[in-house]
């Protein structure tokens, strides 16, 4: 005889059902995970765009201006010579200048100080200094942006020349870290002979000394950080004979132009992989906001700018 508890087996049709039902439920909840932790990311990359704002708040109380964008040659300053007489550029750039402030201690008291001066030439470019090729092969968590897809076949730009359009290639191969965060030179940085980039400078350009007080446009209204990652297929405009180049951007980079907008197109572009098409950016009142790849040009162009220049 039975037992009353018997419990028959669940039939073919039963196990069909219950599995499509737990398909259904697992389909309904991936992307529910997958948005909640591609919201975790992007807090991540806000919360260091914060942090390096305010190095630079910090730098610019100790030293009465922000940090230069970069470091190269210049027609806008006349340059005293290096202690040896040279005339090299360091061609360092923003997070370099940076690392005291951001709890980089050990890597900072590597950097020669004399290749942070923006007003002199210098003994070599920081290639040539063994410490500061380690720094720069530090991956220094600050400066990545969780959801950023690396390249790692991709060449690492070092320093780019506002004068040529061009982005100079790291010697030293592929390994060098890669930065998620640039800071941005405005359109094109300043310039002695082109008025309309003298008029769009960002605060960061080609040994610039902005100080918060030059921020016209108001600290609420002027970006100084903002994100960028691997690029595919990088054109240079004015070097016909460099073949377009997947590219990534070293730690040593600062001084970026806003002038290709936001996007992952074939330009030196600001740029992302959090999803919905934006990509964050530190203003420089220490605000961070999201902007949208479709923004429109020209108000990119004045975000970028310390100045109005529509006026």
């Amino acid at each position: 005889m039975k037992s009353k508890f018997y419990r028959r087996g669940m039939t073919l049709t039963e196990v069909l059902v219950v599995l499509s039902i737990v398909a259904l439920l697992a389909s309904l909840l991936l992307p529910a995970i997958q948005m909640a932790r591609e919201s975790a990311r992007r807090a991540q990359c806000i919360s260091n765009l914060r942090q390096l704002m305010l190095a630079g708040h910090a730098f610019e109380s100790s030293n009465r201006h922000f940090p230069p964008g970069t470091l190269m040659r210049s027609t806008m300053t006349s340059l005293l010579p290096s202690p040896s007489g040279v005339k090299n550029h360091s061609e360092l750039g923003t997070p370099f200048f940076l690392l005291a402030f951001i709890e980089q201690a050990n890597h900072a008291a590597k950097v020669d100080p004399r290749l942070l001066k923006t007003n002199s030439y210098h003994d070599g470019r920081w290639t040539e200094y063994e410490a500061l090729v380690d720094i720069a092969r530090s991956r220094i968590p600050l400066f990545q942006c969780p959801s950023a897809i690396d390249d790692l076949q991709a060449s690492v730009a070092i320093s780019y020349d506002a004068e040529t359009y061009r982005f100079r290639l790291s010697t030293q191969g592929s390994d060098l870290a890669s930065t998620n965060y640039v800071s941005s030179a405005g359109l094109n940085g300043d310039s002695a002979t082109n008025i309309l980039y003298s008029r769009t400078k960002g605060i960061f350009y080609n040994r610039s000394q902005i100080r918060m007080a030059d921020i016209t446009r108001g600290a609420s209204n002027v970006l100084a950080f903002g994100e960028v990652t691997s690029l595919k297929n990088v054109n240079h405009d004015s070097d016909t004979s460099t073949p377009n180049l997947d590219l990534k951007f070293g730690l040593s980079l600062g001084g970026f132009p806003s002038q290709y907008g936001i996007g992952k197109g074939t330009r030196p572009s600001f740029s992302s992989d959090h999803s919905g098409r934006i990509a964050n950016f530190a203003v420089a009142d220490g605000s961070v906001r999201e902007i949208s790849f479709d923004i429109e040009s020209t108000i990119f162009a004045e975000l970028n700018s310390i100045a109005p220049f529509f006026e």
